[in-house]
């Protein structure tokens, strides 16, 4: 499930659908606290996750990585809540910047294509890719897994000027969790 941040939402988000920008906030010295809570009928349930996170300025997206139910932070070892900064200033040649995340836990790597040609290589469970530069015109991309070559998702779209992320969730191995929670992509434009 992703969703941006938000600091009262009571709206309940289903998988791979995502929140419109919640207004600003301040974080105290850059360190946001993000709490997950269950939802029940439209009320505030049981806390799920929480965690503390570094928020940058401008935008953030919330994701939750891995399996559900999310997990929270331990003194020693990160849980599945994960703080994307979407900041990023539009390209002055009016082209489209676009990044690759992985969050599909069975996908320890992940490689993207645009027209055929990779522009995100052996992107790691829970990284994102470096920006690439690409035309803003429709273009066939593909995400396929990086060790076994199995195609994982395609897609058409037309990038915008500036920048977008393409997000991988779901799981390669879906069949116990239902036909909804299969490997997909996501296509967000971060900064619009």
């Amino acid at each position: 499930m992703c969703t941006r941040w938000s600091r009262s939402s009571r709206t309940a988000y289903k998988f791979g659908h995502f929140s419109d920008w919640a207004g600003h906030f301040n974080a105290a010295n850059g360190q946001g606290k993000i709490e997950i809570y269950e939802n029940v009928n439209g009320k505030r349930g049981t806390l799920l996750a929480s965690a503390s996170r570094f928020l940058p300025p401008g935008p953030v997206l919330i994701a939750i990585k891995g399996a559900w139910p999310p997990k929270s932070d331990t003194p020693t070892a990160l849980g599945s809540i994960e703080a994307i900064a979407n900041s990023f200033t539009k390209p002055s040649n009016g082209e489209a910047e676009v990044r690759l995340f992985n969050l599909g836990p069975d996908t320890a790597h992940a490689t993207m294509s645009h027209n055929g040609v990779s522009v995100a290589s052996d992107v790691a469970f829970t990284l994102g890719s470096i920006w690439s530069a690409m035309p803003c015109s429709n273009a066939t991309f593909t995400v396929t897994d990086t060790t076994s070559g199995k195609l994982l998702a395609s897609f058409e779209q037309t990038p915008p000027v500036g920048a977008s992320s393409v997000f991988l969730i779901g799981s390669q191995n879906s069949s116990a969790l239902g036909a909804g929670y299969s490997t997909q992509t996501v296509f967000l434009v971060d900064n619009p």
